[in-house]
């Protein structure tokens, strides 16, 4: 199957759950709006974001790590350039999935390092510049165009170190974004014709969302970046809500991706920060409520990987070798810091005054165990069995199951 047919392919895929959902969240099993890419990202931390407009939060992505200052998005893939040598600058082009949470190579190119991009509006190929000049980049083949040198007369070479591109809504406009204004950009001529000054720190920025909306990423020195609305008929800027600590660049997806990414880094970070902790205190085996870590209900295995934590309905174990179906909820509730429900409705033993012991927390949408097999823990949403997260307690591996 060739990348065109993919990405048509998986359109037709996050059609389908469009219609059943619009909103970001676990309940409505879709992750779309606004990602953005730190490259910047601590050693062994993911450079991927989900900026949550509607909660104002932000969430690390699973299986992302490329240090790279552009991105961008076409169906329910993620878009990245990262040059690889500079003697030869040869390049790749990756795909970040955001159903499988996987990156893979796309195509082979060359490239000066490129500082912002957005993909076409038939998904063809890859709109980018590197500091004034800008390029088209096949993205089947990793053919570069190039287009020419942007043209404006009341700014530098320096002003284009900062800012972003970005198509309207309608995909026929293409806004450019430095460190002190906004343009629309003449293709015939790559002369930018400027719409206002937005008055922003260090804009890194710019993307389009479903509803024409622009936002734009931008931070003061010593602070956390920030997204702002920006007006695309005067460049004016409103604050909307802080982000992460850097972010190089901003896209828009308007289709669905799996909500189990967010969660996945959340819990794999939590488990890798507990490995540490048992290296750290040099615990050298299997150890149960360990005091020190956390509320002290937590056991680790051999390995020293979590197991196990407190249950709220029921007596806790001491040392535990392979986590069951009601010890992997324990420890996704509890690791999590989920303040969970408890659902009537499922399967588990019933106490005098009818509650159960079902396995899933209402903290971020209805989860459950859905298998515990030789130490690996299957989670998924309550109403969605085919979006599945696997914890397996024997590697320490937090992994989207395919």
């Amino acid at each position: 199957m060739t990348l065109r047919s993919l990405f048509r392919t998986n359109k037709l895929i996050a059609l389908a759950f469009t219609l059943t959902s619009s909103h970001v969240s676990a309940n409505d099993a879709c992750l779309e709006g606004l990602f953005a890419v730190d490259r910047y990202a601590e050693q062994g931390k993911n450079s991927l974001y989900h900026i949550d407009l509607e909660n104002k939060s932000y969430s690390r992505m699973s299986g992302a790590s490329l240090p790279v200052s552009n991105l961008a998005a076409t169906n329910n893939q993620l878009i990245m350039m990262q040059r690889l040598s500079k003697e030869t600058n040869a390049s790749k082009i990756y795909q970040y999935d955001l159903s499988s949470g996987e990156t893979t190579e796309i195509a082979d190119t060359t490239s000066y390092p490129i500082k912002r991009s957005v993909v076409s509006p038939d998904g063809s190929f890859l709109l980018a510049t590197s500091q004034t000049y800008m390029y088209q980049f096949d993205l089947e083949t990793g053919d570069k165009t190039v287009l020419g040198k942007m043209q404006t007369n009341d700014a530098s070479w320096d002003d284009f170190a900062h800012g972003d591109i970005t198509y309207s809504i309608d995909g026929n406009t293409v806004y450019v974004l430095n460190a002190k204004s906004l343009y629309i950009l003449d293709e015939s001529n790559m002369q930018l014709d400027k719409i206002g000054e937005h008055n922003l720190n260090w804009p890194s920025g710019i993307a389009t969302a479903n509803d024409g909306q622009l936002y734009v990423s931008a931070r003061n020195s010593g602070e956390n970046a920030k997204i702002y609305k920006i007006d695309p008929q005067t460049a004016e800027a409103e604050l909307v809500m802080e982000g992460p600590k850097h972010i190089a660049d901003l896209t828009y997806v308007s289709e669905c991706g799996n909500p189990l990414l967010t969660i996945a880094d959340e819990f794999q970070q939590e488990v890798d920060a507990a490995k540490a902790f048992w290296e750290e205190q040099n615990i050298g085996g299997a150890a149960a409520n360990v005091t020190s870590f956390k509320d002290g209900s937590f056991n680790f295995n051999e390995s020293g990987y979590l197991v196990e934590s407190k249950d709220k309905l029921n007596k806790h174990n001491k040392n535990t070798k392979k986590p069951n179906s009601n010890r992997c909820a324990r420890l996704w509730n509890n690791l999590l810091d989920h303040q969970y429900t408890l659902n009537r409705s499922g399967a588990g033993r019933k106490k005098s005054n009818g509650d159960t012991k079902w396995y899933h927390s209402t903290a971020d949408g209805a989860f459950k165990v859905s298998k515990a097999k030789k130490g690996v823990c299957t989670y998924t949403l309550n109403d969605n069995d085919s979006l599945k997260l696997n914890y397996d307690s024997n590697t320490g591996l937090v992994s989207i199951a395919k």
